[in-house]
């Protein structure tokens, strides 16, 4: 039986606004499904009945060990990202976004960021109770609060610095010279505060203060954030900020002096970044990258 087609040449080119609407409604529905998973994923922890509660000031954690191995593009493709080769900074490639199951301080269902050495198998709870099916791709915790240092309410876009540590940028004096693309200088031992007690304020802070987390954001990207040590209500020998330099918080306030996580994104004082909430700036450096 012979059959017999159709063959068009004309050909129908599809307009760059329709290209990207579909991608933008791609990468919502990718963005939708996500966060229905993670509210139904919370509504389940809020129903359930644990046996097990933390102990010692610590947290229950879900983590998900595959949290930083991928990286999500404006239309909502993901592509691996092979962290671990050729790296020996655990910062960059250890995970460390989880869900709180519980705790003392942190509502439950909450994210969480916390050490990048927390997956250590001293903090692993064994023989535990899992939540739905099994999975290679996630672990048990029970982490001290001391090692967890962000964390993000359910249903809510907002970094919290967890009980004991407070938020901050770098502080650069900007090239004034006649060359051009000179990057700015870091001021040694100083860090303009974002949270807490002493925010907005260029503070002096001691050796080693200055951690830099690196943990997967809302967007399917890399994000940073600086975070230190400090007791508002109580004097603790680990406080990590010495004192407030009101020198350069002057002129930061005036815009002579520069904030931000690299010198790349370093930039001079944001009015709104005082009004708003506490990490408006470095969300939106990490946005930006």
């Amino acid at each position: 039986m012979s059959k017999y087609f159709l063959v068009s040449n004309e050909v129908n080119s599809v307009s760059k606004e329709a290209i990207a609407e579909i991608e933008e409604r791609s990468a919502r529905n990718k963005q939708e499904h996500w966060e229905k998973t993670l509210a139904d994923f919370q509504l389940e922890l809020a129903k359930r009945k644990d046996a097990v509660t933390p102990a010692n000031d610590r947290v229950l954690i879900i983590a998900d060990l595959h949290s930083k191995s991928t990286y999500r593009f404006a239309n909502g493709m993901e592509i691996s990202l092979v962290r671990n080769v050729d790296n020996m900074n655990r910062r960059q490639t250890q995970p460390v976004n989880g869900i709180v199951l519980n705790a003392k301080n942190i509502p439950t269902g909450s994210e969480i960021i916390m050490h990048h050495n927390a997956l250590d198998g001293n903090n692993e709870l064994v023989n535990y109770k899992r939540l739905g099916e099994e999975s290679q791709n996630v672990k048990y915790l029970s982490v001290p609060e001391h090692d967890c240092y962000l964390y993000r309410l359910p249903n809510s876009e907002k970094w919290l610095p967890c009980e004991g540590f407070a938020t901050a940028l770098r502080c650069y004096t900007p090239y004034s010279g006649i060359i051009e693309g000179i990057k700015p200088t870091r001021l040694k031992n100083r860090l303009l505060i974002t949270s807490g007690k002493y925010k907005g304020q260029v503070c002096l802070v001691a050796n080693g203060a200055d951690y830099q987390m690196v943990f997967q954001g809302l967007n399917g990207r890399e994000q940073n954030v600086i975070r230190l040590r400090t007791f508002e209500y109580e004097n603790f020998e680990r406080d990590e900020i010495i004192g407030v330099d009101h020198e350069n918080t002057r002129l930061y306030n005036a815009g002579k002096l520069l904030a931000g996580i690299t010198p790349d994104d370093a930039k001079k004082r944001v009015s709104a970044c005082n009004e708003e909430t506490e990490l408006v700036w470095v969300e939106l450096i990490n946005r930006n990258q």
